[in-house]
């Protein structure tokens, strides 16, 4: 595996006691959604969907995740999870994960795809001009690391 870096965008996530299974660590579909809430707030930040969730004609739908494990996480611990776009194109773009523990340690990566799709016709569309120049720009600012 290559050697992770944090992306620009991060959020703090604290491990919930519910998180961990019967193995004493934090359960691998926790780190999923931890990924999805960090997606969420990148987004947000971008003002692609509207905060009161109304609904959109047309978004991003993730048709693809990889999760690398690196470290065992347990409670109560806080987690960085860092996030950004790392390709696009005119109709799907990438977006990439790692998460970092309080000792600055690497505990995974992920990567996710997304297919922009119009929820009204029911099939892939064209990402719209505006967020498309940010996630080119985003994914360029990456490759500069």
């Amino acid at each position: 595996m290559p050697k992770p870096v944090p992306f620009a965008f991060s959020i703090p996530m604290k491990v919930a006691w519910g998180d961990m299974d019967a193995f004493g660590h934090v359960n691998n579909v926790s780190y999923a959604r931890y990924f999805e809430t960090a997606r969420a707030e990148f987004f947000s930040s971008f003002r692609l969907w509207a905060a009161k969730l109304d609904k959109q004609s047309s978004g991003p739908v993730l048709i693809h995740m990889d999760l690398d494990y690196r470290k065992q996480t347990v409670y109560p611990e806080t987690l960085s999870i860092t996030v950004g776009i790392t390709s696009a194109s005119r109709r799907s773009f990438s977006m990439g994960c790692s998460m970092w523990n309080e000792k600055q340690e690497c505990v995974l990566t992920a990567t996710a795809d997304f297919m922009w799709f119009d929820f009204d016709a029911g099939k892939p569309s064209t990402i719209p001009e505006q967020f498309h120049k940010l996630a080119l720009a985003e994914a360029e600012r990456r490759k500069e690391r």
